[in-house]
Parts: C-alpha cells; sequence; structure tokens
C-alpha cells in the first residue's frame, strides 16, 4: 500500500518547488525512480531549470520526456485520471491540486501543502481521503524551513 507524506511548507510555489528538490535529490541519492507530477508546464519548466542548479558544486540529472535513463522524471504532460507511465515509480511528488488516479503504484506520494487557502483545502480533503481508505499517513511540517 502507498505511503503518503504531506509536507506543509509556508509560503508560495517557490517554496514548493525548493522543497521538491529537496526530496527528489534525497530519494535520487538513494537510488529510487522519482515522477514529480505537475499539469502545469510552466512549473515543469521552473522545476527543471531548478534541479540543474540544485547546488552551487552538483545538479540532479533528470528528464522531462517519457524516455531516458535518468531516474528523476518531470512530467507534465497526463491528467489526474490518465496514467503517464505505466512503469512503477518509488515515489511521487505531486504538485497538481488534486491526486492522480494511478498514484497507487508508487511506494511513496508526497503531496506537497503550500500556497492559497483553496490548495490548502483540497489538500485537507484529500489527507480525509487517504485516511478513510486506510493508507499509511504522516505529516511533517515545514513551514520553519521554507
Amino acid at each position: 500500500m502507498t505511503k503518503v507524506d504531506f509536507y506543509q511548507v509556508g509560503g508560495n510555489t517557490s517554496a514548493a518547488l525548493e522543497l521538491s528538490c529537496q526530496l527528489a535529490a534525497k530519494a535520487w541519492q538513494s537510488g529510487d525512480d522519482v515522477l514529480i507530477f505537475s499539469p502545469e508546464k510552466s512549473t515543469i519548466s521552473e522545476l527543471s531549470e531548478r534541479l540543474w542548479a540544485h547546488s552551487a558544486t552538483s545538479f540532479l540529472p533528470h528528464r522531462t520526456t517519457r524516455e531516458g535513463p535518468e531516474s528523476i522524471w518531470l512530467c507534465g504532460d497526463g491528467t489526474l485520471s490518465s496514467n503517464p507511465s505505466g512503469n512503477h515509480h518509488d515515489l511521487l511528488i505531486n504538485l497538481a491540486t488534486g491526486t492522480p488516479e494511478w498514484f497507487g503504484r508508487f511506494d511513496v506520494l508526497c503531496e506537497l501543502v503550500y500556497g492559497d487557502e483553496n490548495l490548502v483545502a483540497s489538500k485537507r480533503h484529500r489527507y480525509k481521503f487517504y485516511k478513510d481508505r486506510g493508507y499509511p499517513l504522516n505529516y511533517h511540517d515545514m513551514t520553519s524551513q521554507f
């Protein structure tokens, strides 16, 4: 069963993207496959730039297309109901308002909570959804760090 981690960050999209980079870096260092999902092409583009410049002395190799050897995939093609890839991934970082219907093929789902009240309310609804169905849940308050 997919483990679901909620990460609360203060601020806006920028803080969520920075946390996404950190989560992807940790997973990449562990040898895990990562899919970062956002239906917004501009978010994928900005995240790609951040991953290339993740730190002053390194970068995180990633891809923005289906095929490639990189274990971090930034997925901007697909919808919440259409599965962008049939392959299994270890970690799904969800930057969308809703949750993809295909999240169940991942070992871990990271839901990032940030931004305006509408997004926060949507994530509260998602938390209840997972809880009611018995998914293992964790909550991480990262507001003091972002």
